[in-house]
């Protein structure tokens, strides 16, 4: 889910993790953001609160991939 700063929702992706036991997969999900400069990215996980990366530069991740990894403690980070 992207947020603008105003709080203007701009996207919902859904990925599925798999299915069957201790399934995952890896799938993209593409946003695209608008005119907005800046983004909250918010991952919604199994359990717990969703994970956020606050304030992301939009212009820094234009055209480039953007990996959000989300730990078993609920923490996410941006790899780079």
């Amino acid at each position: 889910r992207r947020e603008v700063q105003g709080g203007r929702l701009l996207g919902v992706g859904l990925v599925d993790a798999g299915s069957g036991y201790d399934s995952q997969s890896i799938v993209p999900v593409h946003f695209g953001v608008a005119r907005a400069t800046r983004v909250d990215a918010v991952i919604a996980v199994r359990r717990g609160a969703p994970a956020v990366i606050r304030d992301l530069d939009v212009a820094r991740w234009a055209g480039r991939v953007l990996h959000i990894r989300v730990g078993g403690d609920g923490r996410a980070w941006v790899v780079e």
